[in-house]
């Protein structure tokens, strides 16, 4: 298993070691990453404007959303870019809200100069221009059904659980929060690190580029647990998948097809935390929540 396991981790050395080029090369862009240039193709040379990755996380996450909310339920989605995931939520009749800060959103699909505004203002998005690490945010206290936080927390450079008491704020009482990061603890980063190697974002965007769009932080599952606990979020799903199954190479396919089995199968060991969150609806659960919270009166 391990050497499977192996040739599918040299792929995504090789892709972080492109990425680390072209970021340097472009003055940080991330629409210029090895990511960004796989998504003009997927595996089988079919154009896309998308990842194919980051295709399957927005089909998975819509299929979360619909399961617990429907139309015209209010949802926002903090840290937007691309657009195509609100876009999508847009499409389905939801009334939908998009955050984002507003520097290189294009980079992280196509590099296409307007094309977020352009996806939004035809989906009939609104779009609310801010920064996540400034709080409190300009949106209105329980306005929305439902909030996606998506590969964003880990961006997130100052107190990242003050953006999931944000998110509390801005939720309905029985409101759903979407959210997903990166792993920390995923098996990969465990057997990278026993070989010597740095699990952290490529040093050279810590030299120039765009800060926020390196990772500032990972987590792992328990410490997601404890965030959501502290931002007074009831966690009703945790899992984990490897969303990138399709390749070329047989070998490549078999290891992410492992990777994904050991990710549904043990959580803590797959590559992404991918929880959906809710509001309790009881005022008193969250009075409750508030005073653990708060710091004890001198």
């Amino acid at each position: 298993m391990c050497s499977v396991l192996e040739v599918g981790f040299q792929r995504s050395v090789e892709c972080q070691r492109a990425y680390s080029s072209a970021t340097e090369a472009s003055g940080g862009r991330p629409g210029t990453s090895c990511e960004t240039r796989l998504s003009r193709r997927n595996v089988y040379d079919r154009p896309v404007s998308l990842h194919i990755t980051a295709q399957a996380r927005y089909e998975f996450l819509n299929h979360l959303i619909r399961e617990r909310l429907r139309p015209p339920a209010a949802i926002a989605e903090l840290g937007a870019a691309p657009g195509d995931q609100i876009c999508a939520i847009a499409k389905a009749g939801f009334i939908a809200t998009a955050v984002d800060i507003g520097i290189d959103s294009d980079g992280w699909a196509d590099n296409t100069a307007g094309r977020m505004q352009r996806l939004l203002d035809e989906h009939g998005v609104t779009f609310v221009e801010w920064d996540l690490d400034k709080v409190p945010y300009p949106l209105e206290d329980e306005a929305f059904d439902g909030v996606v936080f998506t590969e964003v927390f880990e961006h997130l450079r100052d107190y990242p659980v003050r953006s999931l008491q944000e998110c509390a704020r801005i939720l309905k009482p029985g409101g759903y929060l979407f959210f997903t990061t990166p792993n920390a603890g995923y098996v990969m980063n465990r057997l990278r690190l026993l070989r010597g190697r740095s699990v952290y974002t490529p040093m050279q965007d810590w030299i120039g580029g765009v800060p926020h769009a390196r990772h500032a932080r990972e987590y792992l599952f328990s410490e997601i647990d404890q965030a959501m606990r502290i931002a007074g979020l009831d966690v009703v799903l945790r899992t984990s998948r490897h969303f990138h199954l399709a390749d070329k190479s047989r070998v490549r396919r078999q290891a992410k097809r492992t990777l994904d089995l050991l990710a549904r199968t043990r959580n803590t060991l797959g590559p992404l935390i991918v929880m959906v969150a809710q509001k309790p609806a009881d005022p008193a659960h969250t009075d409750r929540i508030n005073h653990m919270r708060r710091p004890e009166e001198p």
